[in-house]
């Protein structure tokens, strides 16, 4: 726990985490798990800082009339404040800052929709109003007189080149599997079988790092977990490793556990049980003193989504990256005979940023039922956001961070890690990979290879043929088969109920 009052002349702000700190020096403080971090970092501006330092985290600076607060590129380290007269509250937890709250709270209802439909609100907001967010990749600077938030999001150019931009991300990954390789803590991969955490399985065998491979089992299991199963399970075999399934038995979880998860992911209602009570069990069984390696955000950083290799994806990437094709107008007919939905393809860059802040299911259109209000407050959003940034590129990828990226995923994983003091790293969530990506990416092979990066580096580098693996049959074993998606609906349903609680 770390409490602290700072006066600026007339104005108090109390600072209250549920931490201690990672790091505190002269007259700035760390917090969360920043991978990479040197003592030498302090000497950085806050700009460079923020585009070097790997990992979730938040830097504190003091200053004699300012506070300046910057968080990690992608909001990993949530930080909530709130302005009442002539204080300000700034915590990791919103339920402190909700105790200062004096009237009856007001729902944000753009937020709250938005909220609805994603699982998650938008970069600097929650749906209560004045309950704010500080922003991914932002410095929030607090004096007597304003409180201001600027972004430190760096503007590129595209220049696609496959070849630079597999060998910046593999770059980046040997040294993040370096700095793995320097720790103490027992190291555990979150394995999947699927192309990220195959790769990232490689960089543990070519270091000779010592690690175990983990797979959070549900059961009840739904269809797509049983093929999640089939494929780690043989994947595990071809590659001789000593797989732990555990086990997250949804049958177990009483409802106060539920709702204690509920009401610490309430912003971000992604489904939580799975890294919730699995990391519960991973700490009963291996300890907290775990570095834990999770290939979260690969996929959103990217391929920007829709990575499968299904026709519907296909068509999904060209609507992605390539409106006009005549693909994109076929994926648009199948997506609203299939929902019933009004959708349209975005014509402009204003709609194409629009679109992909609030797509349906990795499919970048924009939906017509929606209303004037909801999409001018989302366009004055993202242009408020993004107005430092001239190339289009890099507005589209702080646009995807601002939204997606910041959201319920990425959120769900940092916040079990801290809500059982483990330490976890995303290879993948790193200013230099993104920042790559913004430069070098190439559309028109990422709608026929997607995740092409992936697939090079796990060729070039390590000479592994992902598709070359064999799923084989296997048994489910004493698993129930979930077909209706019972957990993620029951779960669901206590999200929705838990906000409108708060409200009344």
């Amino acid at each position: 726990m770390y409490t602290r009052t700072i006066t600026l002349k007339f104005r108090k702000v109390i600072l209250k985490f549920s931490e201690s700190p990672f790091l505190e020096k002269n007259k700035s403080v760390v917090f969360g798990n920043p991978t990479n971090f040197q003592e030498s970092d302090f000497q950085l501006d806050t700009f460079e800082f923020g585009n070097t330092v790997n990992g979730y985290w938040l830097k504190i600076d003091f200053y004699n009339d300012e506070l300046k607060f910057t968080n990690d590129i992608l909001g990993g380290y949530r930080v909530y404040y709130f302005k009442k007269k002539n204080e300000i509250y700034i915590s990791d937890d919103y339920t402190f800052i909700l105790n200062f709250y004096v009237d009856k709270l007001i729902k944000n209802e753009i937020e709250y929709q938005y909220w609805i439909k994603h699982g998650f609100t938008t970069g600097n907001s929650t749906f209560i109003q004045n309950l704010k967010k500080i922003s991914p990749a932002s410095i929030l600077t607090i004096t007597s007189d304003e409180i201001k938030e600027e972004s430190y999001f760096k503007d590129f150019k595209r220049n696609s080149n496959i070849i630079l931009h597999k060998e910046k991300v593999h770059k980046d990954l040997l040294n993040t599997f370096n700095y793995i390789k320097s720790t103490k803590q027992k190291v555990i991969l979150l394995f999947s079988g699927g192309k990220d955490s195959c790769l990232l399985l490689q960089y543990l065998l070519k270091l000779d790092i010592q690690f175990t491979p983990v797979f959070f089992k549900l059961n009840p299991i739904s269809k797509f977990g049983v093929e999640d199963l089939k494929r780690v399970r043989a994947v595990s075999k071809m590659l001789d490793l000593d797989l732990d399934e555990i086990e997250v038995n949804l049958f177990e979880i009483t409802q106060k556990i539920k709702t204690q998860i509920v009401k610490k992911q309430l912003f971000d209602k992604h489904f939580s049980l799975l890294h919730y009570i699995g990391n519960k069990q991973l700490v009963s069984k291996y300890g907290n003193d775990c570095l834990i390696i999770n290939g979260q955000s690969s996929d959103s950083i990217l391929s920007f989504g829709p990575s499968e290799k299904s026709l519907m994806s296909f068509f999904r990437r060209h609507i992605m990256y390539n409106q006009n094709s005549i693909y994109s107008k076929v994926g648009l007919i199948l997506l609203i005979l299939k929902t019933k939905k009004r959708f349209k393809l975005p014509l402009n860059e204003k709609e194409k940023l629009f679109a992909l802040f609030d797509e349906f299911k990795y499919t970048r259109v924009i939906d017509k039922s929606l209303g004037d209000k909801y999409y001018n407050y989302i366009v004055n959003y993202i242009n408020n956001k993004t107005e430092h940034l001239t190339s289009y590129h890099s507005r589209e990828m702080y646009t995807k961070i601002l939204s997606f990226s910041q959201g319920s995923d990425n959120q769900v994983v940092v916040n079990s890690s801290k809500y059982y003091g483990l330490n976890t790293v995303m290879p993948f969530a790193t200013p230099k990979i993104i920042y790559a990506t913004v430069t070098n990416k190439d559309e028109k092979e990422e709608i026929t290879n997607p995740k092409y990066v992936i697939e090079k580096i796990l060729i070039e580098e390590f000479s592994f043929f992902y598709k070359d693996l064999k799923l084989e049959s296997i048994e489910i074993d004493n698993l129930e088969v979930d077909s209706n998606g019972n957990a993620s609906k029951n779960i669901s349903e206590l999200y929705i109920n838990f906000s409108q609680d708060i409200f009344n």
